[in-house]
């Protein structure tokens, strides 16, 4: 039911309110024959407009796939701190890290480690802290393997590996 009415959608057979007033009516109706009324004056989809939807759907994650495969290695690292309770990362010089890039601000984020967990803050940045995507506005928890943003500058948090002698 909802797959026919989002092809009908994709297909721009009906418009993006139509679409929305079905899904209503969809989880409102209470019988077979209100569910079939709603698909009615649709045509089933044909096999080459499934084909094409699953194509597409293929070809994103595909797509998606490759510029993480791309990006990943090439993300600097940062490394966690073994010690020392408080990190101050921005472009200022006075800062723990200092990072040259003009998209982050002098005092941008502020990373705690509290009882061995680490958590990261915005300070106050113009252009905004990111962890994997999204836009911290409050102190979250980190861990390495988090991809982090400040401002265009982006890298993955690492953990210090002690290595056998």
């Amino acid at each position: 039911m909802v797959r026919r009415l989002r092809s009908a959608r994709v297909e721009d057979r009906i418009s993006q309110d139509t679409f929305a007033r079905r899904l209503e009516l969809a989880f409102a109706a209470r019988t077979q024959n209100e569910l079939d009324w709603l698909l009615s004056d649709l045509p089933e989809p044909t096999w080459v407009t499934r084909a094409l939807v699953a194509t597409v759907g293929t070809v994103s994650r595909w797509t998606s796939q490759v510029a993480a495969a791309w990006r990943d290695p090439r993300t600097p690292r940062l490394l966690l701190p073994t010690h020392g309770d408080q990190l101050m990362m921005g472009r200022s010089r006075r800062c723990d890290c200092v990072i040259s890039d003009p998209s982050v601000s002098r005092k941008h984020a502020v990373l705690r480690n509290l009882d061995g967990t680490w958590w990261l803050k915005d300070a106050g940045s113009s252009n905004g802290t990111w962890v994997n995507g999204w836009r911290v506005t409050d102190a979250v928890e980190v861990r390495a393997g988090d991809e982090v943003m400040l401002g265009r500058t982006r890298f993955v948090l690492a953990c210090r590996t002690t290595q056998p002698h």
